[in-house]
């Protein structure tokens, strides 16, 4: 009966607000129908910290249709969406957060993001240069911004923002393997091989400084010494493009040609 069907759902409601872990399919969909914005917005953060993407943006989705001006929905939303490479729904989604917050960090952080990502450089960067100008010396966002500038092929600047960022830590693991791409895409094999190296050595083990060093190393001509740093990129990171590139052209190389079109079949897959 109707006053029965209620209290069934008030009660599953109730179940699923005191349960530290509600099962996806009891408490996010009709559930969610019930329950009040602030509620489902709950279950969203919860299935994002759970890394259950598809359930968080379907929730993210419900409350903005809710509360249109939620902006930590809507900068939830617009993250997901830039991770899936949906950059259009994605920028427009931080563009109507910042139109109600302006100031609002991770909106404004994720819009460079999803500008650097769908090759607006330009964009990119000035929203990376305003937030550094409040927030001077973030190592995350000076990375970043050093990401965008050497994607965009600003070496040089990309070169003297890791410089100020090693500066600060000279120990940061993502500014020195950046660092040695920078220099490889510059054309210093020599230079990158040493960071590169330098980087391996340090530890803990890391994808793309093996695969950096496979790269430079092939550009070098040695292919042998390259594909043991393929095969250890490719350990720890089975689906990197570059890693799985680079042992193909190793292997090539080497004369071992079946092998060679097998791990570019692999490019494919990745």
């Amino acid at each position: 009966s109707g006053p029965m069907k209620r209290f069934v759902m008030s009660l599953a409601v109730a179940v699923c607000a005191v349960l530290a872990a509600p099962g996806p399919l009891f408490c996010q969909t009709s559930e969610a129908d019930q329950a009040s914005p602030e509620q489902v917005l709950t279950w969203a953060d919860r299935e994002f910290a759970r890394d259950s993407y598809k359930s968080a943006e379907m929730l993210y989705r419900k409350v903005i249709a809710a509360q249109p001006s939620n902006t930590h929905a809507l900068s939830r939303l617009a993250l997901l969406l830039t991770w899936k490479g949906e950059y259009k729904e994605a920028i427009t989604l931080y563009n109507d957060a910042l139109a109600i917050e302006p100031s609002h960090f991770d909106a404004r952080r994720g819009l460079a993001t999803a500008y650097c990502w769908s090759e607006q450089y330009p964009k990119a960067l000035r929203v990376y240069k305003d937030l550094l100008a409040e927030r001077p010396g973030d190592e995350g966002l000076l990375l970043e911004k050093a990401q965008a500038e050497a994607w965009s092929g600003n070496l040089k600047t990309a070169g003297k923002t890791l410089d100020d960022l090693l500066g600060r830590n000279p120990r940061h693991v993502k500014g020195r393997v950046l660092q040695g791409q920078v220099r490889q895409w510059s054309g210093d094999l020599v230079g990158a091989e040493t960071i590169f190296r330098s980087v391996i050595a340090d530890g803990p083990p890391n994808a793309p400084a093996e695969a950096g060093l496979c790269e430079v190393l092939n550009s070098a001509g040695r292919h042998k010494e390259a594909l043991p740093h393929c095969d250890a990129a490719l350990a720890l990171d089975p689906k990197s493009r570059v890693a799985l590139t680079g042992r193909a052209r190793a292997l090539q190389s080497e004369g071992r040609t079946p092998e060679a079109l097998d791990t570019v079949r692999e490019v494919g897959k990745a």
